[in-house]
């Protein structure tokens, strides 16, 4: 299923549409023969492995190359546990999506957290800023950037918007797990609230959730909200310890359909419901 929408951006002053690279739902997966057997029977359009995952499987001397299906879009992130976070340097992340080499990558995350301090909050989002730009000095030119928009207030976001604008992305991404988890997250509504205000501030850029798959989450953010990445979401229903091949394609399927009808707006014929906040 194909669903990523275009989407615009001004390039020399000049307005030029643009295909997100990801669209729909897409399954967050770890290294285990489980999640590999799920991804080479349902053959995704998209998948989501962080970069702990991503150093596993180039350990065992593969790539995203041979563990993922050929007409799978991979893409890696840095939005993990904050204490692995902060043992992970730029250098080393480096290393490992170089020699992973997937699709593209959400480089250099920083905790930015509502109940932080503002200088905190405004740290990270620098140091998030800094780090994908370097990223994408570092990186082969054959992966592409997906850059974090970090921040509670306009201030903060606009400090990782406007170092994003520079790369010219095709998708944004906004990490949405800490509204449901962390401290002064907010939930919901504050989640809804902030992609809401970085649609207006981007001019409405193609945005990737990262964090939530859930149709009901997906269905009340902005129309420039083109995919959600999850894992509780798919894990669920598909069950792949248990489920034989042609039950994981009906289930993902269903699943597709649903995160369809909430992006899209489809008349689809669905019913059924996803975890809210997800890894």
């Amino acid at each position: 299923m194909e669903i990523a929408r275009s989407g615009e951006r001004k390039i020399n002053g000049k307005r030029v549409r643009v295909r997100p690279p990801v669209g729909g739902v897409v399954p967050r997966v770890e290294k285990g023969q489980a999640h590999r057997e799920f991804v080479e029977a349902v053959e995704p359009n998209a998948v989501m492995c962080n970069v702990l995952a991503a150093r596993r499987i180039v350990k065992d001397g593969e790539t995203a190359e041979s563990w993922f299906p050929s007409g799978t879009t991979v893409v890696t992130t840095t939005t993990i546990p904050d204490d692995d976070l902060a043992r992970l340097s730029w250098e080393r992340e480096a290393e490992i999506v170089e020699s992973f080499a997937p699709d593209y990558h959400i480089p250099t995350d920083y905790p930015v957290y509502g109940d932080d301090k503002p200088y905190q909050r405004v740290d990270g989002c620098r140091r998030c800023a800094r780090g994908t730009r370097w990223m994408r000095e570092e990186l082969p030119a054959t992966i592409g950037i997906i850059p974090l928009v970090k921040g509670t207030t306009p201030d903060e976001r606009a400090i990782c918007e406007r170092s994003a604008a520079k790369l010219y992305p095709d998708v944004l991404a906004v990490y949405a797990s800490q509204y449901f988890s962390a401290g002064g997250g907010g939930g919901r509504s504050r989640l809804v609230e902030d992609v809401e205000a970085i649609a207006r501030e981007t001019d409405d850029m193609p945005i990737l959730i990262v964090g939530s798959a859930s149709p009901w989450v997906l269905k009340e953010l902005p129309e420039c909200v083109v995919a959600g990445a999850g894992l509780r979401a798919w894990r669920e229903p598909v069950a792949p310890r248990s489920s034989a091949p042609p039950e994981m394609r009906r289930s993902y399927g269903e699943l597709a359909s649903e995160v369809e009808e909430a992006i899209l707006g489809a008349d689809a014929d669905v019913e059924g419901a996803a975890t809210e906040g997800e890894g």
